[in-house]
């Protein structure tokens, strides 16, 4: 899978997912997760991520901080994660402090909310408590960055789903996912707009210049560590009409080869000769 994302010009994956298949409804989990528990998740995702990343591409464990427990779908609206810490600690805290032992270079976090630690952290009960976490400054910072010890880089999902642009407005929701931690956004409707946004809360002190200029460092960390300072290039494609079996390994399809005899009818034959 690596080999043949590089050839193709990828060199960032936002995968492993590290979500837990228990809801069995949810279509967020459900075809694309490892499995229903922590060991079989461990077992798949954790090469995944040390192969990818031998191989040249950044691997990204998501959904932070945890889906499994809500059968809704966060691209329609915010989810929740229920669990106490207790039992966070003990199903999605062990899965990402693995990934993050593995060093798994990036998390993407996502719109779901964690009540439990924001209230640990004295948020109260109310709105603040079911914020999602690509904007949750305690979910971010002082969870995944200062317990669990991240030091890689922090991209969110999908900015544009409902799971958070049903809770702000988009050029604010980019501010907080900059505020809370994040370092790199996805997806924009207003490139313009939401970039002077940006700038304006730097300047009006909303997002500090500290802040700021860290999540432009993971950034340039992130592209050092592909090599892009150096100009390195990807590998190009092989040209198939002179190395057509390295193409099909390539593209994961089995060489072609010429027919050397008529393939057999698939059902028998008449006495002409015909199937």
């Amino acid at each position: 899978m690596a080999r043949e994302a590089r050839a193709v010009g990828v060199n960032w994956s936002f995968t492993p997912v590290l979500d837990i298949n228990a809801a069995w409804r949810s279509s967020i989990v459900a075809t694309r997760g490892y499995g229903s528990d922590c060991e079989t998740i461990a077992r798949h995702a954790l090469p995944q991520i040390r192969v990818f990343q031998e191989e040249g591409i950044a691997a990204t464990a998501k959904h932070w901080p945890g889906e499994w427990h809500d059968d809704r779908d966060q691209h329609l609206v915010t989810t929740i994660n229920s669990l106490s810490m207790e039992d966070w600690e003990a199903t999605h805290g062990r899965l990402y402090r693995e990934a993050i032992d593995a060093g798994v270079m990036s998390v993407m976090t996502a719109h779901i909310a964690l009540p439990a630690f924001a209230r640990e952290v004295g948020q109260d009960d109310g709105a603040d408590a079911y914020l999602p976490g690509s904007v949750s400054h305690p979910i971010n910072t002082t969870l995944l960055r200062e317990r669990l010890g991240f030091n890689g880089l922090v991209v969110s999902d999908a900015s544009r789903m409902a799971g958070l642009s049903s809770v702000m407005e988009a050029v604010d929701s980019k501010v907080q996912i900059i505020a809370s931690g994040g370092d790199v956004i996805l997806f924009s409707l207003d490139f313009e707009a939401e970039m002077a946004g940006i700038r304006d809360a730097l300047h009006a002190g909303r997002i500090t210049r500290e802040r700021f200029f860290d999540a432009v460092t993971r950034v340039l960390g992130l592209k050092a560590w592909a090599g892009l300072h150096r100009g390195d290039t990807l590998p190009a494609l092989p040209d198939p009409a002179r190395n057509a079996d390295q193409m099909a390994e390539l593209l994961h399809r089995a060489p072609v080869r010429k027919r050397t005899s008529t393939p057999p009818c698939r059902w028998t034959q008449s006495a002409t000769g015909a199937c």
